[in-house]
């Protein structure tokens, strides 16, 4: 429990608030920076789309894993601790 307040606690440095376990600052990020991973995850998924209408087989299987991409990407992340 006591980890968890930890994590929460902020701190100011050189007059900004970083939260400090999750290494977060106030740096303004780029378009890429913040677009770059809904993206991939747009375009994986539109190609399983079209993949799982066109073929059959071992088409529908990659199919299948492009079209998870999203939900695995959110399990992977919740096991990882970093969303």
């Amino acid at each position: 429990m006591s980890a968890l307040i930890n994590r929460r606690i902020t701190r100011r440095i050189n007059g900004r608030v970083s939260l400090r376990a999750s290494g977060r600052t106030n740096r303004r990020l780029r378009a890429h920076e913040v677009f770059a991973a809904p993206l991939l995850i747009a375009l994986s998924t539109l190609a399983g789309l079209v993949l799982g209408l066109l073929g059959d087989g071992a088409w529908d299987i990659a199919a299948a894993v492009l079209v998870a991409l999203p939900v695995l990407s959110v399990i992977v992340l919740r096991l990882t601790g970093r969303a």
